[in-house]
């Protein structure tokens, strides 16, 4: 089974994330997830998800800290989702054909359809809300 080291960012901006949803044709199309990417060959995480932000985004963010690992098992391929929380820079968004996008809050989050990975890091989200412990910091 194919395993992929992936990078996803939580981007804030004024109190909500933005999701996307996963391109059309490939697995889990239409689904929402957490923007990010495939590592490359000796990439850091860090540059693995500022690059795929910016390739499938057009938006440049700053990468607050790391969140967390999730490691899931699909029926097709496996993942170590790396996790960062980051803020939103500049630019306007500009995703690929077929990717629709939302800024959403975490209150309203639940509405969308998310693939395993990403609903463990919603998870993780909301119980740091609740207990106040979410910083970006």
């Amino acid at each position: 089974m194919r395993h992929y080291e992936v990078t996803a960012a939580v981007i804030w901006h004024q109190g909500k994330v933005l999701v996307t949803t996963r391109p059309p044709g490939g697995p889990y199309a239409g689904r929402w997830e957490f923007p990010g990417g495939k590592r490359e060959e000796g990439e850091t995480l860090e540059a693995c998800l500022l690059r795929e932000i910016k390739e499938e985004l057009g938006i440049e963010i700053a990468i607050k800290r790391y969140f967390m690992r999730v490691d899931h098992t699909y029926s097709e391929f496996a993942i170590t989702l790396h996790v960062f929380l980051c803020t939103y820079r500049t630019g306007q968004i500009k995703p690929l054909p077929g990717v629709d996008y939302r800024w959403v809050s975490l209150d309203k989050i639940h509405t969308l359809s998310f693939l395993p990975a990403d609903a463990k890091v919603i998870a993780k989200l909301k119980e740091e809300a609740r207990g106040e412990t979410l910083s970006l910091g």
